[in-house]
């Protein structure tokens, strides 16, 4: 089961279980930056979430569908798609708007066998390890697809999550009021 944690700018989703985080930050202008929570993060790291948190699954498998779906169908391209293409094999790949392309950091979100999987590959940065995704809510090289990155935030921000588990103790407890 996934914890979604709200702090001031700052959605955690903790996936205690797995001994995981997933940091998804508001900065002052109000772009994005997406991390998992290990600082000891030296190659790629997963974050995924399955129907079980069936709220947070179902808000990242649309967003996924819309953004994978949009940009198939898209006759637009930059010239960026040429090279790094947003979307490939069904997998959306976002560098971080913070660095070139060859030296950010990745953040992959890919849908296979009921999961959503999140990956996170730190880029390199003049010898330093990066593994922090910045999404610009302005001048991203992706244009307008940050837009469904914002909608996640906010939607964690002004909502509450339930499990699957939680929903079915929820409904018991219904039961038995019912039932007196």
């Amino acid at each position: 089961m996934i914890n979604v944690v709200k702090e001031n700018n700052r959605i955690l989703l903790e996936d205690k279980k797995n001994n995981k985080v997933l940091n998804i930050s508001k900065a002052n202008n109000n772009d994005l930056y997406i991390n998992l929570g290990d600082k000891k993060i030296k190659n790629r790291e997963y974050f995924v979430i399955t129907e079980e948190d069936i709220d947070l699954f179902n808000l990242f498998k649309i967003t996924y569908d819309k953004i994978v779906n949009s940009y198939n169908n898209s006759k637009i391209k930059s010239y960026i798609d040429n090279y790094y293409p947003l979307v490939n094999d069904n997998i959306i790949s976002w560098y971080s708007d913070d660095f070139y392309i060859n030296k950010a950091s990745l953040l992959n979100i890919g849908y296979l066998d009921n999961k959503i999987i999140i990956e996170i590959i730190p880029g390199n940065v003049e010898g330093k390890i990066t593994k922090t995704v910045r999404v610009r809510n302005k001048g991203s090289r992706y244009a307008d697809y940050s837009k469904s990155f914002e909608n996640i935030y906010n939607i964690l921000e002004h909502n509450d999550f339930i499990s699957k588990n939680e929903e079915n103790d929820y409904n018991k407890i219904l039961v038995l009021n019912n039932k007196s």
